[in-house]
């Protein structure tokens, strides 16, 4: 668990796209582009640049800290969308606490898992649905603070 951390930066009804952004600007990403500007159903959130090297991000926000259930989840279909990409694949889950960023194709999850989760969460169709999903124990993992 990270102590004396900042909060999330942002409000927890955003998908911390905003905030991201800034923050791939301040590592040196360049050609950033929200792939809203594309499709609302793009198979991911965000593409940049970093030395020569495409990247593709998936963005999940969570409203509760890291550890209180120790792991990173994602939809085991976003998974295979990143798997299967042509570009350096990256899973960013924010909590309110810190938020970590994990390479999807050098770093397998830990297991398959069925939650129950609304159907949608972007869209009108909140029903709760059992997804299957995949997920990774973050208890070695490095979490990143909020700056």
């Amino acid at each position: 668990m990270i102590t004396g951390v900042m909060m999330r930066p942002f409000s927890e009804l955003s998908e911390g796209k905003d905030w991201f952004i800034s923050w791939l600007k301040k590592h040196n990403f360049t050609d950033i582009v929200d792939t809203d500007t594309i499709s609302i159903y793009y198979h991911w959130d965000l593409e940049a640049t970093l030395d020569g090297k495409r990247y593709v991000f998936e963005l999940k926000n969570r409203t509760f800290p890291s550890y209180q259930f120790g792991d990173a989840a994602v939809n085991y279909d976003k998974y295979k969308y990143l798997l299967d990409c042509p570009h350096k694949a990256v899973f960013v889950t924010f909590w309110t606490d810190c938020f970590i960023m994990i390479d999807v194709k050098n770093y397998p999850p830990d297991e398959d898992i069925t939650r129950q989760c609304p159907h949608q969460t972007r869209f009108t169709d909140h029903q709760i649905i059992r997804k299957k999903m995949v997920r990774w124990k973050i208890q070695n993992m490095k979490l990143i603070e909020y700056d």
